[in-house]
């Protein structure tokens, strides 16, 4: 049998070096989201549904339909996902 993902519109952020450089840069839902656990120098760490990742400059943090946030490396989230805004 053959199945198709169904399709969601979900909220995504790419991760931008002036994060690491000013936190105010950072959206508010990022930074005061109690899955985000610490802004490193280089990267993020994101409590998930899997356990902890990390996004580094040019990933992308995305809002899965349950409200859980969760890292895409940007390679992957061109494969994955459309920019429809």
């Amino acid at each position: 049998m053959r199945i198709r993902k169904r399709i969601f519109e979900l909220d995504g952020y790419q991760v931008k070096k002036e994060w690491f450089e000013d936190e105010s840069t950072i959206p508010d839902i990022i930074k005061n989201n109690s899955d985000i656990i610490k802004i490193h120098k280089d990267e993020i760490t994101i409590s998930t549904l899997e356990g902890v990742m990390k996004a580094n400059e040019g990933s992308w943090i995305v809002k899965g339909i349950k409200g859980e946030f969760y890292p895409v490396d940007e390679e992957i989230f061109e494969q994955l996902y459309e920019k429809i805004d």
